[in-house]
């Protein structure tokens, strides 16, 4: 967020730093007017983690927003694995034109990161940082075309005051078998990164992968996003638990579908219509809310229905406190 605050001001563009604070409020911010001379009326650009991309979907469609309340023209996604469902629910909610742009970085491995190129493969490069992936029992490197976990080291002149050697950062990433036809062939690639290793689970049949767990549920429109879910291995294949909207025969077999058309071996399918009464849910960056960037405005039992669209609206509190308005959008 920081690097993105820099990059936003050198450009001259206005930006909200916000944080994870409640859907409701950054909806707000979202449809807010700004009448700031040459910038765009309306936030183009949102930067977030999946999860919580996925509560302002369920909570604006709630509040019937419409893609006429926004202008958000792209989506900067990382830190979770971003899906094919949460896609196609987002655009009902902010126009079928929306772009939507993955990454692979943290901060621990700054300044090395992974940038997609047209055809979604996640390239590295080698001038900044090296970067290795080891097989999931890490004994050596991943052979061509299996999964792996990232492991990397930042390199000088970048990172003088802070060495990081070979760090193992847990992320479990695809790697390719033959020659990319990219238009960044030349350097390092993996595809999306699958999930953390720690939350993925090694069965008789294999491993099973947060992203073909979440892929699957987030495809059906009786869970609601983000998904909340659970899943571990028992005899047989994979014991999956999930929070739908209602518990009935139809939403079963849809989800039992979507699985095992992902390649979950399902053995056991719990379906739950509370999330806590799930057993051992995946945590969710979106559940990480940091109350500092709360204001009297965005306390709970304030007005959550959405603003008329053809009205100039004011920031919360809040987003006064945060917004960083010398620079130009």
């Amino acid at each position: 967020v920081g690097s993105t605050t820099h990059a936003a001001a050198a450009l001259g563009a206005a930006h909200d730093t916000v944080g994870l604070i409640p859907p409701e409020q950054t909806l707000r911010l979202l449809a807010s007017r700004r009448h700031l001379p040459g910038h765009k009326p309306r936030a183009s650009v949102l930067l977030t983690y999946p999860s919580y991309l996925g509560a302002l979907v369920e909570t604006g469609l709630e509040l019937d927003y419409r893609p006429g309340d926004f202008g958000v023209e792209r989506i900067v996604l990382g830190g979770e694995v971003a899906t094919a469902g949460l896609f196609e629910r987002s655009r009902r909610l902010l126009g079928e034109t929306v772009q939507f742009l993955e990454g692979y970085a943290m901060t621990e491995t700054v300044p090395l990161a992974g940038e997609a190129c047209t055809q979604g493969h996640l390239h590295y490069q080698p001038l900044v940082g090296f970067m290795e992936v080891l097989d999931l029992d890490r004994r050596g490197p991943a052979r061509p075309g299996e999964p792996g976990v990232i492991v990397a080291t930042p390199l000088p002149p970048f990172r003088q005051t802070t060495v990081v050697l070979r760090y193992d950062t847990g992320d479990v990433v695809p790697t390719f078998r033959g020659p990319l036809t990219c238009e960044r062939a030349e350097a390092p690639a993996t595809g999306l990164p699958l999930g953390k290793l720690h939350w993925c689970v090694r069965h008789d049949q294999g491993w099973t992968f947060t992203r073909d767990v979440v892929e699957a549920l987030e495809a059906v429109e009786t869970v609601p996003l983000p998904a909340r879910y659970g899943f571990r291995a028992v005899p047989g294949g994979v014991a999956v638990e999930v929070a739908v909207r209602s518990d009935t025969p139809g939403t079963r077999r849809r989800l039992g579908e979507q699985l095992e058309a992902g390649g979950v071996p399902l053995a056991e399918l719990r379906l739950v219509e509370d999330p806590a009464q799930l057993t051992a849910p995946v945590p969710l960056r979106c559940d990480l809310r940091e109350a500092t960037f709360t204001g009297p405005l965005d306390q709970p039992g304030a007005p959550a229905s959405r603003p008329t669209p053809d009205r100039d609206h004011l920031p919360t509190a809040a987003g006064l406190r945060a917004a960083g308005r010398s620079s130009r959008r």
